[in-house]
């Protein structure tokens, strides 16, 4: 996260002005004031009904400090001792520009995150349901590629923004306690950044094999990374 962003929003919060929190006030990039604790304590942060890009069932706490707190979208409660107390009063579009700077400073700096010197893996995945909710499921389908194939691809500016523009975030530790990062586009989205990416290569051909003759809006690729140790 872009710690200079998030000092220039915590100013603007504290002087922003705010209203008791409901439900159907929450929009993406609206300043939020959760409180927490016994005794209570405030913290500001950004609020959302997506998390990063995607739609989701719950509602979602952005603090400044770092991180993402998921709460009932309809009360603000995320447990007994901790919920969204207040949202900014805003117009809607000011507050989804705002939202779009926010997450996209976020990706950025996760994609500097990412070990080169680690394989890649690429996979298709359905879009299902899952407690209610929507959640992508990996079929058999998968590419490894080694560290030797795509390292060069890193330097792309193109490398850059497809993980932008897929949602690219903390996803599991590895059996070695490694953690992985994540990023997940539609196949539409996704087969053109690979293709310039990786069209030269001799991984293209594998690539190619993983997409169904025929996509559709609930296929996405998956890719993973290995997250870079700091």
């Amino acid at each position: 996260m872009d710690f200079d962003l998030c000092r220039e929003l915590q100013k603007e919060a504290e002087k922003a002005s705010f209203e008791v929190y409901s439900g159907e006030k929450l929009s993406p990039g609206k300043f939020g004031v959760m409180e927490y604790g016994t005794p209570k304590q405030r913290m500001y942060g950004v609020v959302s009904n997506l998390l990063y890009d995607r739609e989701n069932d719950r509602g979602w706490f952005y603090p400044f400090t770092g991180g993402t707190i998921g709460f009932d979208a309809e009360t603000g409660m995320r447990h007994e001792n901790c919920r969204v107390v207040e949202i900014e009063s805003i117009p809607i579009e000011e507050a989804k520009e705002r939202y779009r700077t926010f997450i996209r400073s976020n990706k950025e700096k996760q994609a500097r995150r990412i070990d080169k010197e680690k394989d890649m893996r690429i996979y298709l995945c359905r879009m299902g349901r899952l407690l209610g909710g929507p959640c992508l499921h990996e079929t058999k389908r998968e590419v490894i590629i080694g560290a030797d194939e795509w390292n060069g691809v890193c330097e792309n500016p193109l490398f850059e923004e497809l993980l932008v523009e897929g949602e690219l975030q903390v996803l599991a530790e590895d059996a070695d306690g490694n953690e992985l990062l994540s990023a997940f586009l539609k196949i539409s989205q996704a087969r053109g950044y690979l293709e310039r990416l990786f069209g030269g290569l001799e991984c293209w051909g594998k690539i190619l094999a993983i997409f169904p003759l025929k996509g559709n809006g609930r296929q996405y690729i998956g890719i993973d990374f290995f997250k870079l140790n700091e």
